[in-house]
Order: C-alpha cells, then structure tokens, then sequence
C-alpha cells in the first residue's frame, strides 16, 4: 500500500472500518486488510487467490459481482455496488462497494481495488424509519376521515 507524506494510507481505511479488497483481472483476490478478515471471518490465507463470489456471496448476487468486474475489464466505470456478503459464521452484511482500476505497469493487468462500508445497520434503521413513517401517515389519513 502506497505512502503519502508518511501516512500509510492503509492504516487510513483500517481507521475508518472499511474494507480494502484487489482483485487482479479475472476476479481473484490479491489484497484483503484487517477490516475485511474481520468483517467476514476469513483470514487473508484463506481468500488469497479465490473468486470472492465463490465463497462470501449470496447466488443472487454472483452474476452482479462478475458483471461489475466485467464492466471493468471493458473500460466502464460503475459508480456503486450494493451487496450482501455471506460471512464465514453465515451471517449476511450489506456491502456498499466503490471500485477504481490501478494500473501496475505496461506488463501486468490493472488491479481492482474495492473500498467497502458495512451498512447492514444503517439500512435496518433507514428500514424501520420508512415502516414507522408509513405507519404514522395512515393514523393521521384515517384520523383525518373522522374529522
């Protein structure tokens, strides 16, 4: 991971919890942080080499993954994935994924550098809050037919 004025920008992400996943250029996996062990469980030994979608995604969400790193390889910048990731315990996290290509010279393909945010709970509030909402408009239209 690249330095900048002496700030090791993976201790950055590790800080701020998000995860760091590479992915060389048919999908497997070259870099794994901290955060990204922690989150799912694996430890980097375990990933290094293999297709993300082959152990940590849910089928539904396979084909989007190989679809997102397809557009990729084609030149085509995707701005956002959302997605769930299986963990090793079986648990599922919805992943806010962003994605740049990094070019590692004229020899070797790019590398996908995938940046992370664990949002499982902030779409379970965003959830509940839309539930409560929808709850509270229909007292106050049936209220309103009372009046």
């Amino acid at each position: 991971m690249r330095r900048r004025r002496g700030i090791p920008l993976e201790g950055v992400f590790e800080h701020a919890g998000l995860l760091l996943v590479g992915l060389d250029g048919e999908g497997r996996i070259v870099h794994f942080n901290a955060a990204a062990e922690r989150l799912s469980g694996y430890s980097i030994q375990e990933v290094m080499g293999k297709h993300l979608w082959d152990f940590a995604l849910a089928d539904d969400a396979r084909e989007a993954c190989k679809s997102y790193l397809q557009s990729f390889r084609d030149g085509r910048v995707v701005d956002t994935l959302e997605q769930y990731l299986l963990t090793k315990d079986g648990s599922r996290r919805l992943i806010s994924w962003r994605a740049s290509a990094l070019s590692r010279g004229k020899r070797r393909s790019p590398v996908i550098l995938a940046v992370g945010m664990d949002i499982t709970e902030r779409r379970i509030a965003e959830d509940a809050m839309a539930s409560r909402e929808g709850f509270f408009r229909m007292l106050i239209e049936l209220s309103l037919i009372h009046i």
